[in-house]
């Protein structure tokens, strides 16, 4: 899942999640052109 919000935001979230049990495997911070995520997205589909 990808979610492009303010830090506070991010960290509300992270906690909630936390108290509702559910895990969080990695979190990233990190800024991409829409480019770059479609050729991501497109290559692991091996397209």
């Amino acid at each position: 899942m990808w979610l492009e919000a303010p830090m506070a935001v991010v960290d509300r979230l992270t906690v909630a999640l936390g108290t509702a049990g559910i895990p969080i495997r990695g979190l990233n911070r990190e800024r991409h052109l829409l480019e770059d995520l479609f050729f991501r997205l497109t290559e692991e589909r091996g397209e």
